[in-house]
């Protein structure tokens, strides 16, 4: 080998060289373990999912098929990756790898395999650049996920496929939704009732915040105050055990057909009374309104034939007139309150037609689903500020719209539902 700097250089160059080498070789695999996706429609590698084997290039059950679909029912029905961790340890079940014990970590790899719905994705992750060396290396060492649309799918490939592509996406918002919503997660997740607990102290709402890992609600009144202004001293509440219990009080309110459909039922009864009862005031005030009209005809006829003086003549049509406009101020409130009334009733077909859509929604996977059954439903929490509450609720109604399909809004008068 050359000394000094010409045989650093020829170094340099063998180094450089060897790298090129190494990345063609990297590329050249990689162009041919897309080609066989692209070209023969076979996956890259022969890693069987679990609950399944290859055989003939096709994925068919094996001896641990039952269990999968077993641990896809536990997700469908909206269990925890960690919670079917924990029921699979108790029964003793044996993990992928041979040990006693399962992972959330494991049943979540299962859970977001799209094979089980029938589609085998190759290529789901590629080389990237390491964020920090460990040691002196070069080249893409790390790897990471693809999004799912660079990945390519092999379609035909699994035999018995343990769910359909709805139920797949259907979990995985459901894992999403639990990822957001657990214990642990508290500075990313959604604080579902923000802005609808009202502070019955100081009258201000609460909000969430993350306090040592925890989720709480807290009341707007117990920040910093305009100068000389007292906190509310009204206590925080914590925010999974409150949105359970809100989530299933609302959850009772709508699943019993005692309580909602009976309270739906004399709502309409009572609406119904209140209608007529106006109607009746209404053609009262109607024949009241003709008797005054009828009454200043006479007031004018009277001053024509005999010499009224005009003080008094002012005064009688002062007082028929001021009589007139209440009537009048008066009919035109009930025809108000009459049409209001007529808006809110609504038929038996299209209230089990709203029942069951916020059943739907109540059961769905995503937060904006639960957030849309509390507004529908004019969930209202009054915090007493000791940690006891109180849960309002309004009975639903549609209104109609040019697809002539209802749509859910609120009405009142509020429904009272104690629960501390």
């Amino acid at each position: 080998m050359l000394e000094g700097p010409e045989g650093q250089l020829v170094e340099l160059a063998l180094a450089l060289g060897k790298e090129r080498s190494v990345l063609r070789a990297q590329q050249g695999a990689r162009d041919g373990l897309r080609a066989r996706a692209l070209q023969k429609g076979l996956p890259p590698n022969y890693q069987s999912p679990y609950g399944m084997k290859w055989e003939d290039d096709r994925l068919v059950p094996d001896s641990n098929y039952e269990l999968a679909c077993d641990i896809w029912r536990m997700g469908l029905e909206g269990e925890t990756q960690w919670g079917i961790a924990k029921r699979l340890t108790q029964r003793g079940v044996s993990t992928p790898g041979g040990k006693r014990v399962w992972k959330g970590t494991t049943i979540g790899k299962i859970l977001s395999n799209r094979a089980y719905a029938g589609t085998v994705e190759a290529l789901k992750t590629e080389a990237v650049e390491p964020r920090r060396r460990s040691k002196t290396t070069y080249g893409k060492t790390s790897s990471r996920l693809r999004p799912t649309e660079e990945r390519i799918k092999l379609e035909g490939l699994v035999s018995r496929p343990v769910v359909t592509e709805d139920e797949f996406q259907w979990v995985q918002e459901r894992r999403r939704f639990n990822q957001r919503f657990a214990s642990k997660n508290t500075r990313n997740r959604d604080y579902l009732l923000k802005g609808i607990i009202k502070c019955v102290l100081c009258g201000r709402v609460y909000t969430g915040v993350c306090r040592k890992s925890l989720a709480y609600y807290y009341c707007r009144g117990r920040a910093k105050t305009d100068w000389g202004a007292e906190k509310c001293p009204a206590g925080k509440l914590n925010a999974p055990e409150l949105e359970e219990a809100v989530f299933g009080t609302v959850s009772g309110f709508l699943n019993d057909p005692e309580i909602y459909l009976g309270e739906m039922g004399r709502r309409q009864a009572l609406h119904r009374d209140t209608i007529e009862s106006l109607t009746r005031e209404l053609q009262a005030l109607e024949g009241r309104s003709r008797e005054e009209r009828e009454t200043e005809a006479n007031i004018l006829r009277l001053a024509a034939r005999h010499n009224f003086s005009e003080e008094v003549l002012e005064q009688e049509l002062n007082l028929t007139q001021v009589r007139q406009r209440w009537i009048a101020e008066r009919r035109e409130l009930l025809s108000r309150r009459i049409t209001d009334l007529e808006t809110r009733f609504v038929d038996p077909e299209t209230m089990n037609i709203l029942h069951q859509r916020l059943q739907d929604r109540l059961a769905g996977a995503t937060g904006q689903d639960r957030r849309f059954v509390l507004e529908a439903v004019g969930a209202t929490i009054l915090a007493q500020g000791d940690g006891s509450w109180e849960l309002e609720l309004l009975v639903p109604r549609a209104v109609s719209t040019e697809t002539q399909e209802p749509q859910i809004v609120n009405t009142g008068p509020r429904l009272g539902w104690g629960f501390c």
